[in-house]
Formats: C-alpha cells, sequence, structure tokens
C-alpha cells in the first residue's frame, strides 16, 4: 500500500472513531512497519503473520511514561 493509501485508510477509520484510527496507525507505524523493513524473513513470518491474520493485537506506547502527559486538563503532576 502506498503512503497516500495509508492515510486516506487511516483518515477515514478516524472519521468514525478517533480512538480506531490512532491504533490503526500505531499498530502500522510503530510496529509492522519496522519489522517489514528491517526484519529477515523468518522474523516477518514470526512477528507480522499473527497480526496478518488477526490473531494477535497490540498497541504500542512511543514513550516511556507517557501516562504522565495525556493526564486530563487541569490535572497535577505530582513528582
Amino acid at each position: 500500500m502506498d503512503a497516500m493509501s495509508y492515510a486516506i485508510g487511516v483518515e477515514e477509520i478516524s472519521r468514525g472513531c478517533a480512538g480506531a484510527g490512532v491504533i490503526m496507525s500505531a499498530h502500522n507505524s510503530l510496529y509492522c512497519d519496522p519489522i517489514k523493513m528491517f526484519a529477515t524473513d523468518a522474523q516477518k513470518e514470526q512477528w507480522l503473520s499473527p497480526f496478518a491474520s488477526g490473531v494477535a493485537r497490540a498497541v504500542a506506547c512511543a514513550q516511556m511514561l507517557a501516562r504522565d502527559q495525556v493526564a486530563p486538563r487541569g490535572a497535577r503532576r505530582h513528582s
């Protein structure tokens, strides 16, 4: 899939549910794409096949302690 098709797909999914669009983007951009680009064929079979078949699902967090950054407005961060 080319980049334009992917962007349109994420946009259309997000139109119905922003959370689903974020999950789709995280799965593809943070998990699947690096494996597709840099893994060996054996690694691709092991790690991408469960996702392509719908058996496995994951959401990656791009930053450690991201929960501190997504606190509700007005919430205070305690150290």
